[in-house]
């Protein structure tokens, strides 16, 4: 309900949509007005002192009315902080609970159930200079504590191969996804060499995590 007093001899009332009800006009004897319902006016009524308009109904400003778009949560990190590669062994390089940039959390906190996206990227270093192959996985929390029932999301390993030039290194791009209930969920980084020799590196360049649509 909009209600607009006035103690002069007219009012003037401001644009409004109605979604179909109707209004009035209320002053020391009643007097009924009809409005059209579909579009906007702009109008000055003469009225007795002390009357009173009262609109009922959907009425909705136009176009100063609009609400913002809820956007649906995201997070993201980096961590240049390069870790030794070990043989068919994981090695966490990032995640979203503390090993990263700044040592904070920025766990993802989901509003509702839905899809958690992940999209990393991982430079590999290879200072041995040798040609080697290894992999890089993503996995979750299961939301009830950031080192709790983790469980890759990697669509698959994302494997990868170096040269014998130790001046060239790669970047390896993962994904992962994994619907989840509302909660607050950790997403880790590890990688891996698959050979008993070489000397790898891996460093998560970033990390961009947000929720979907299921």
């Amino acid at each position: 309900m909009t209600v607009i007093e006035n103690q002069e001899t007219s009012v003037r009332l401001i644009p409004l949509y109605f979604a179909g009800t109707f209004s009035k006009m209320i002053c020391s004897h009643t007097t009924t007005l009809s409005f059209n319902m579909k579009n906007p006016f702009t109008r000055t009524i003469p009225v007795l002192p002390a009357c009173m308009i009262v609109i009922i109904g959907n009425a909705v400003t136009a176009p100063y009315a609009t609400a913002a778009p809820k956007l649906p949560p995201s997070t993201a990190i980096s961590h240049f902080v390069e870790f030794n590669l070990i043989n068919s062994t994981n090695t966490i390089i990032a995640d979203l609970s503390s090993q990263n940039l700044d040592g904070r959390d920025h766990q993802i906190r989901t509003l509702s159930e839905g899809r958690i996206l992940v999209s990393a990227q991982v430079n590999i270093s290879n200072p041995g200079g040798m040609a080697v192959r290894g992999a890089c996985h993503l996995f979750i929390s299961d939301g009830t504590g950031p080192a709790n029932g983790l469980t890759e999301i990697s669509v698959r390993p994302a494997v990868w191969f170096t040269t014998d030039n130790a001046a060239y290194g790669i970047t390896v791009p993962v994904l992962g996804y994994a619907t989840k209930r509302r909660g607050t969920y950790n997403v880790v980084v590890e990688c891996e060499q698959l050979a008993f020799n070489g000397g790898t590196t891996g460093r998560l360049d970033n990390m961009i995590v947000w929720e979907a649509a299921k």
